[in-house]
């Protein structure tokens, strides 16, 4: 009786532990969002330099993605899009990159 309780136990204790290993914020990290984000300062200069770029989301006769209004416009669809790693297509953003414009777009995707 003694080993079945012990084997119960083991198995429960290294189910457990194996699920903490899996969380994505033990993996990656899970930065704050304390920190204000400006738009001005980190978020624009990452869309300008890997999204609003000739053949992507910039046009001389129609800029997309280079100014406060075209960007703050599509806020969700950028998180959700550069998230999952489907844009941009010349290689992902980094996760610190990421989390910017994530913490942005949390605290309210402000002009400032």
């Amino acid at each position: 009786m003694k080993i079945e309780k012990l084997i119960i136990t083991l198995f429960f204790a290294v189910t457990l532990n194996s699920c903490y290993y899996d969380n994505e914020e033990y993996l990656y990290g899970k930065e704050s969002c304390d920190t204000p984000i400006s738009f001005k300062n980190d978020v624009q200069p990452i869309i300008l330099q890997s999204c609003a770029t000739t053949g992507c989301h910039s046009d001389v006769t129609s800029p997309i993605f280079t100014d406060y209004n075209s960007i703050s416009s599509k806020a969700n669809r950028i998180v959700f899009r550069t998230g999952n790693g489907t844009m941009p297509p010349n290689g992902p953003l980094t996760f610190e990159e990421l989390q910017k414009i994530s913490c942005w777009v949390e605290q309210g995707a402000l002009d400032n």
